[in-house]
Protein backbone atom coordinates (compact mmCIF):
# COMPACT_ATOMS: atom_id res chain seq x y z
CA UNK A 1 0.00 0.00 0.00
CA UNK A 2 2.98 2.71 1.10
CA UNK A 3 4.72 1.68 -2.11
CA UNK A 4 1.47 2.47 -4.38
CA UNK A 5 1.19 6.24 -2.50
CA UNK A 6 5.01 7.10 -2.85
CA UNK A 7 4.12 5.84 -6.85
CA UNK A 8 1.13 8.07 -7.01
CA UNK A 9 2.92 11.07 -5.19
CA UNK A 10 6.42 10.50 -7.81
CA UNK A 11 3.84 10.22 -10.56
CA UNK A 12 2.02 13.34 -9.74
CA UNK A 13 5.38 15.34 -8.98
CA UNK A 14 6.81 14.60 -12.46
CA UNK A 15 3.92 15.48 -14.27
CA UNK A 16 3.33 19.13 -12.28
CA UNK A 17 6.88 19.62 -13.35
CA UNK A 18 6.31 18.51 -16.92
CA UNK A 19 3.93 21.86 -17.49
CA UNK A 20 5.16 25.32 -18.30
CA UNK A 21 3.91 27.81 -15.57
CA UNK A 22 4.61 31.97 -15.94
CA UNK A 23 6.37 33.48 -13.54
CA UNK A 24 4.73 37.65 -12.74
CA UNK A 25 7.56 39.26 -11.64
CA UNK A 26 6.25 43.02 -10.31
CA UNK A 27 8.66 46.46 -11.22
CA UNK A 28 11.03 46.68 -9.09
CA UNK A 29 12.21 50.03 -9.83
CA UNK A 30 10.91 52.39 -11.89
CA UNK A 31 11.35 56.29 -13.47
CA UNK A 32 9.32 58.43 -15.70
CA UNK A 33 12.04 60.65 -17.62
CA UNK A 34 11.53 63.70 -19.92
CA UNK A 35 13.61 66.46 -21.55
CA UNK A 36 12.99 69.86 -20.17
CA UNK A 37 10.80 72.61 -22.13
CA UNK A 38 13.92 74.04 -23.98
CA UNK A 39 14.95 73.72 -27.40
CA UNK A 40 12.59 70.60 -27.16
CA UNK A 41 13.65 67.93 -30.25
CA UNK A 42 10.14 66.73 -31.39
CA UNK A 43 11.91 63.03 -31.52
CA UNK A 44 12.20 63.63 -27.62
CA UNK A 45 9.42 63.33 -24.82
CA UNK A 46 8.91 61.13 -21.96
CA UNK A 47 10.51 57.51 -21.59
CA UNK A 48 9.82 55.15 -18.77
CA UNK A 49 12.85 53.53 -17.02
CA UNK A 50 12.07 50.01 -15.43
CA UNK A 51 13.95 47.41 -13.58
CA UNK A 52 13.12 43.86 -12.64
CA UNK A 53 14.57 41.96 -10.19
CA UNK A 54 14.77 38.49 -11.51
CA UNK A 55 12.67 35.88 -9.37
CA UNK A 56 14.85 33.43 -7.56
CA UNK A 57 12.70 30.27 -8.95
CA UNK A 58 14.21 31.15 -12.55
CA UNK A 59 17.93 31.55 -11.55
CA UNK A 60 20.10 29.81 -14.08
CA UNK A 61 17.16 28.14 -15.86
CA UNK A 62 16.05 27.90 -19.45
CA UNK A 63 13.45 30.95 -19.84
CA UNK A 64 10.79 30.03 -23.08
CA UNK A 65 9.42 33.64 -23.43
CA UNK A 66 9.47 37.23 -21.34
CA UNK A 67 7.55 39.44 -22.18
CA UNK A 68 6.64 43.35 -20.56
CA UNK A 69 2.97 43.97 -20.36
CA UNK A 70 2.05 47.64 -19.21
CA UNK A 71 -1.58 49.01 -19.70
CA UNK A 72 -1.73 52.56 -20.19
CA UNK A 73 -4.82 54.31 -21.69
CA UNK A 74 -3.50 56.89 -23.74
CA UNK A 75 -5.60 59.28 -24.81
CA UNK A 76 -6.33 59.93 -28.88
CA UNK A 77 -4.82 62.75 -30.15
CA UNK A 78 -5.89 65.02 -33.12
CA UNK A 79 -2.76 63.95 -35.52
CA UNK A 80 -2.40 60.28 -35.23
CA UNK A 81 -4.32 57.79 -33.05
CA UNK A 82 -0.76 54.86 -33.16
CA UNK A 83 1.63 55.04 -30.55
CA UNK A 84 5.07 53.15 -31.14
CA UNK A 85 6.63 51.77 -27.96
CA UNK A 86 10.39 51.11 -28.60
CA UNK A 87 12.15 49.14 -25.58
CA UNK A 88 15.56 49.41 -25.25
CA UNK A 89 17.91 47.77 -22.43
CA UNK A 90 19.64 49.79 -20.48
CA UNK A 91 23.76 50.31 -20.13
CA UNK A 92 24.13 52.03 -16.97
CA UNK A 93 23.14 51.78 -13.44
CA UNK A 94 20.29 54.29 -12.37
CA UNK A 95 17.94 55.14 -9.90
CA UNK A 96 14.79 56.55 -9.12
CA UNK A 97 14.13 60.11 -9.36
CA UNK A 98 16.99 60.25 -11.33
CA UNK A 99 16.49 63.04 -14.63
CA UNK A 100 16.80 63.43 -18.30
CA UNK A 101 20.64 64.63 -17.43
CA UNK A 102 21.73 62.24 -15.19
CA UNK A 103 22.16 59.81 -17.91
CA UNK A 104 26.02 60.02 -19.44
CA UNK A 105 23.83 59.95 -22.88
CA UNK A 106 20.93 62.69 -22.02
CA UNK A 107 17.43 60.45 -21.95
CA UNK A 108 19.21 57.37 -21.41
CA UNK A 109 22.22 55.23 -21.89
CA UNK A 110 20.77 52.90 -24.38
CA UNK A 111 22.11 49.01 -24.54
CA UNK A 112 21.72 49.19 -28.53
CA UNK A 113 22.39 45.21 -28.57
CA UNK A 114 18.59 45.13 -27.46
CA UNK A 115 15.51 46.36 -29.31
CA UNK A 116 11.52 45.87 -28.81
CA UNK A 117 8.44 47.25 -29.77
CA UNK A 118 4.76 47.32 -29.93
CA UNK A 119 2.62 50.12 -31.45
CA UNK A 120 -1.14 50.14 -29.48
CA UNK A 121 -4.16 52.24 -30.89
CA UNK A 122 -5.13 55.53 -28.79
CA UNK A 123 -8.09 54.80 -26.83
CA UNK A 124 -8.90 51.53 -27.77
CA UNK A 125 -6.10 49.62 -27.25
CA UNK A 126 -4.53 49.78 -23.31
CA UNK A 127 -2.22 46.95 -23.08
CA UNK A 128 1.44 47.83 -24.18
CA UNK A 129 3.08 44.05 -24.40
CA UNK A 130 7.04 43.91 -25.84
CA UNK A 131 8.92 40.92 -26.29
CA UNK A 132 11.91 40.68 -23.76
CA UNK A 133 12.60 37.30 -24.05
CA UNK A 134 16.53 37.72 -25.25
CA UNK A 135 17.13 40.62 -22.48
CA UNK A 136 15.97 38.63 -19.52
CA UNK A 137 17.72 35.50 -20.82
CA UNK A 138 20.98 37.42 -20.72
CA UNK A 139 20.14 38.70 -17.16
CA UNK A 140 18.89 35.40 -15.95
CA UNK A 141 22.12 33.19 -17.10
CA UNK A 142 24.96 35.67 -16.88
CA UNK A 143 27.07 37.79 -14.47
CA UNK A 144 26.17 40.81 -16.62
CA UNK A 145 24.41 43.75 -14.87
CA UNK A 146 20.52 44.38 -14.99
CA UNK A 147 20.09 48.03 -15.57
CA UNK A 148 16.85 47.53 -16.83
CA UNK A 149 15.37 48.62 -19.94
CA UNK A 150 13.67 52.08 -21.28
CA UNK A 151 10.42 52.28 -23.02
CA UNK A 152 10.41 55.10 -25.74
CA UNK A 153 6.80 56.21 -27.23
CA UNK A 154 6.39 57.66 -30.55
CA UNK A 155 3.88 58.60 -32.41
CA UNK A 156 3.54 56.60 -35.73
CA UNK A 157 4.95 60.24 -37.64
CA UNK A 158 8.03 59.54 -35.76
CA UNK A 159 7.57 62.25 -32.97
CA UNK A 160 7.91 61.66 -29.65
CA UNK A 161 4.64 61.11 -27.71
CA UNK A 162 3.96 64.08 -26.10
CA UNK A 163 2.74 63.32 -22.38
CA UNK A 164 2.31 60.17 -20.04
CA UNK A 165 -0.79 61.41 -17.43
CA UNK A 166 0.75 58.46 -15.10
CA UNK A 167 3.09 59.04 -12.11
CA UNK A 168 5.16 56.81 -10.88
CA UNK A 169 3.72 54.78 -8.51
CA UNK A 170 0.51 54.17 -10.61
CA UNK A 171 2.70 52.86 -13.13
CA UNK A 172 4.61 50.74 -10.79
CA UNK A 173 0.44 49.27 -10.36
CA UNK A 174 0.22 49.04 -14.36
CA UNK A 175 3.87 46.67 -15.76
CA UNK A 176 4.75 43.66 -15.15
CA UNK A 177 7.10 41.05 -16.38
CA UNK A 178 5.86 37.64 -17.25
CA UNK A 179 8.30 34.97 -17.43
CA UNK A 180 7.50 31.60 -18.97
CA UNK A 181 9.30 28.65 -17.68
CA UNK A 182 9.03 26.02 -20.31
CA UNK A 183 7.94 22.53 -19.54
CA UNK A 184 7.64 19.52 -21.55
CA UNK A 185 4.06 20.35 -23.09
CA UNK A 186 5.60 24.07 -23.88
CA UNK A 187 8.04 22.33 -26.85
Amino acid sequence: MWIRIFGIIAALATASSSFARVIETPVSQIEIISPDNENRDPELGPRICLRFEMPNEVRGIEIGNARLEIRLRLQLESRDSLVNFEAFGLASDWRENQQWDDFGTPGGDLDSNYYSCATIKCGLDDMVSLDVTGLVQTWNMSDEANYGLILVPKTTDSNAFSRLDYTREQLRNLAVLKILIPGQDAE
